[in-house]
């Protein structure tokens, strides 16, 4: 059982990011990859969200768009988060550089899915 006493449960936001990756999969199973998102600035706060990456087909080719999401502690996800989908094609544009991510957000890992 979680200790709620602890700030978001007692859980890492590291691990709290690849719990919240392979969800998303599994309720689409066309993500491709996930990368985390990190804020330079913030990232060290526990009220800095969770930010995802998700490359998926299935989504139209229309740029970065941040979509927030609340914390969910009954399913275990204990921070709010931020979901990003791109189509693969933007994936290529934002690692070159054609596509950029809101001011102080950097890509960093792939989680393994």
């Amino acid at each position: 059982m979680v200790n709620l006493s602890i700030p978001n449960g007692g859980v890492s936001k590291d691990d709290q990011a690849v719990l919240l990756a392979r969800a998303h999969k599994a309720v689409d199973p066309s993500i491709t990859h996930v990368f985390r998102i990190i804020s330079r600035a913030d990232e060290s706060l526990p009220s800095e969200p969770i930010k995802l990456l998700e490359v998926t087909p299935s989504t139209a080719a229309s740029g970065i768009i941040p979509v927030g999401l609340t914390a969910h502690p009954s399913s275990g996800i204990y921070f709010k988060s931020i979901v990003v989908e791109i189509h693969p094609s933007e994936l290529i544009k934002l690692q070159s550089g054609g596509l950029t991510l809101p001011k102080d957000w950097e890509l960093k890992d792939k989680i393994d899915l």
